[in-house]
């Protein structure tokens, strides 16, 4: 333990001693001779130097999933959708389990319709559905989904909260984003968000329009029996539906400190 050594029954001839342990640096003791007249050699103290490594930086990139589960809730990564860059918040949640999203847009949780959005936490006076189309997906960072709230959400009679977090904007003057979007069956849309801060004030306005067709077929076949009489009317065609929603967002945002914010 104290790192004495000791070599015995050596015989005459000359030699050399190398120490070595792990982390510190070989020690070497060359052109050891032992005679028969001398046949002691005392090494001394001997201190090993600790081996100094330079490790250039590491950097660790790793993606966020799509979906992070946590204990009460989980969180939609909007930048991981693919409708992130066009569409509305009901775009992003139509692919999200526990939500459903019919061909009009309006949704449910749980299969229920009776839930609270929040924005940053905050409710909307809005319809639920309302509010969710209304917010540019290109907007949002997070989307939670709790459905089991605390009682501090004051959750009676409701199935659960969606709440979306809308993106930080930290710089200082006017800012925008704009989006359009097209698919097939003549389906298209597009979005824009300007906002401009000064001090503790952040003014924005958002607008979005959509315009969706769902083209289908339509088959109807009635027999009608009256008075030892029938009647057979067939009928076959071909049916769209349109569905245009748009909405207008405008606020003010107040920054009274790191805590308190009032819109």
């Amino acid at each position: 333990p104290n790192g004495f050594f000791q070599l015995t029954n050596i015989r005459p001839g000359i030699y050399f001693v190398e120490i070595s342990f792990m982390g510190y640096q070989t020690h070497k003791i060359e052109n050891i001779e032992i005679t028969p007249a001398e046949q002691e050699f005392h090494a001394g103290n001997i201190s090993l130097e600790p081996i100094v490594l330079q490790v250039e930086g590491t950097e660790i990139i790793a993606e966020r999933p799509a979906i992070t589960y946590e204990i009460d809730k989980k969180v939609i990564n909007v930048a991981r959708q693919t409708t992130s860059v066009s569409g509305s918040a009901v775009d992003v949640l139509e692919n999200v389990p526990s939500v459903d999203v019919d061909i009009e847009g309006n949704v449910s949780l749980r299969g229920s319709e009776n839930f609270t959005v929040l924005i940053d936490g905050r409710p909307t006076i809005l319809d639920p559905s309302d509010a969710l189309q209304q917010i540019p997906a290109s907007t949002i960072e997070n989307i939670e989904i709790i459905t089991n709230p605390s009682a501090r959400y004051d959750p009676e009679g409701i199935s659960g909260i969606i709440n979306v977090i809308i993106k930080k904007k930290t710089m200082r003057g006017i800012s925008g984003i704009a989006n359009m979007n097209a698919g097939l069956n003549d389906k298209y849309g597009g979005n824009f968000l300007i906002s401009s801060r000064r001090g503790i004030s952040n003014m924005f306005l958002s607008a979005n329009y959509r315009k969706y067709a769902f083209p289908g077929t339509q088959t109807v076949e009635n027999i009608t029996s009256a008075n030892d009489t029938a009647s057979y009317v067939f009928s076959d065609g071909q049916s769209m539906r349109n569905w245009n929603p748009y909405g207008l967002r405008a606020g003010i945002d107040l920054e009274l400190g790191l805590m308190d914010k009032m819109s």
